[in-house]
């Protein structure tokens, strides 16, 4: 398995998604994009994450630094393959010294801030 870690800004926050498995266990999924800055330039990560994570993500605002933690996978569909980076470990950093690199736990799902893309 290949692994990432990559610490930036969020600087978009998809639509959460949700819903119920055939076998009728609950999931949810949320994509969002990070801009992380290496030397003069700044690149841009497009990720996704999943059930608690997603509820994390969610909770958090646009600018807001935080580190991910998570890995990479291809899936084919068509006769082609697309990646995929799923985001498994988030850590958010505050202003409090004691809590920037304690993983957060999963809030309650957030009401819509305004943060979301069009």
């Amino acid at each position: 398995m290949i692994t990432f870690k990559f610490r930036g800004n969020i600087t978009e926050i998809g639509e959460l998604k949700q819903g119920t498995s055939k076998s009728g266990k609950d999931w949810s999924r949320i994509d969002f994009v990070c801009e992380v800055a290496d030397g003069r330039y700044s690149d841009y990560i497009a990720v996704t994450a999943s059930n608690e994570v997603a509820h994390t993500i969610n909770s958090c605002d646009i600018g807001e630094e935080i580190a991910v933690e998570g890995y990479i996978y291809a899936r084919e569909y068509n006769d082609r393959y697309y990646n995929n980076l799923e985001v498994t470990k988030v850590y958010r950093h505050n202003t409090q010294a004691s809590n920037a690199n304690a993983p957060v736990a999963a809030p309650a799902p957030a009401a819509d801030r305004g943060k979301r893309r069009a």
